[in-house]
């Protein structure tokens, strides 16, 4: 570009000295003010690259999207898996109550027998060989309902855990939901 001092020299051969120096320095300043074709075409390659950022964006959210509504049933197919646990737990705690209470039978059957046996004579013999059996047997119900009794325990846990995780995967889906 020429040099304002070169402009106003050139344009004194139409204009006024006076004018010829104002439209110099008015040109100018036009025209450090235009956007420049480098400038302009870096400028449209930024546009470019911004399209196809967006471009990946809505793909990246359309995949997320669909991430979602796969974690979403996922998410009801194991409250619905919870809940029935919940009701099979229900149903062992029942269950081990009747035990407990079929147990503490057991063990009242087994000292009526005892005193029982105290009265008979030396000839019971084989009946106080039946209550020994029952009495092994009544051990063995013990320990069957302390197993249970663990196994309630364990399912109990295990049913926390997996409430937690629930929790922990509703929250996950509610920070992808409130991401988008």
């Amino acid at each position: 570009m020429l040099i304002q001092s070169e402009m106003t020299h050139k344009l004194q051969a139409a204009f006024e000295p006076n004018q010829a120096e104002v439209l110099a320095e008015v040109i100018t300043r036009v025209s450090e003010d235009l956007v420049k074709t480098s400038d302009f075409n870096d400028l449209k390659a930024i546009v470019k690259d911004l399209a196809v950022a967006q471009q990946d964006l809505t793909q990246e959210v359309k995949t997320l999207s669909k991430e979602v509504k796969t974690l979403s049933k996922e998410v009801k197919t194991l409250s619905q898996e919870m809940q029935k646990l919940t009701v099979a737990q229900q149903e062992i705690a029942k269950d081990v109550q009747k035990l407990s209470v079929a147990q503490q039978d057991t063990a009242k059957d087994v000292q009526t027998l005892s005193k029982e046996m105290q009265k008979l004579s030396v000839a019971q013999q084989d009946t106080a060989k039946d209550v020994q059996k029952l009495t092994v047997a009544q051990q063995d119900t013990a320990k069957d309902v302390q197993k249970l009794t663990v196994a309630q325990q364990d399912t109990a846990k295990d049913v926390q855990k997996l409430s937690v995780a629930q929790q922990d995967t509703a929250k996950d889906v509610q920070k992808l939901t409130v991401a988008q």
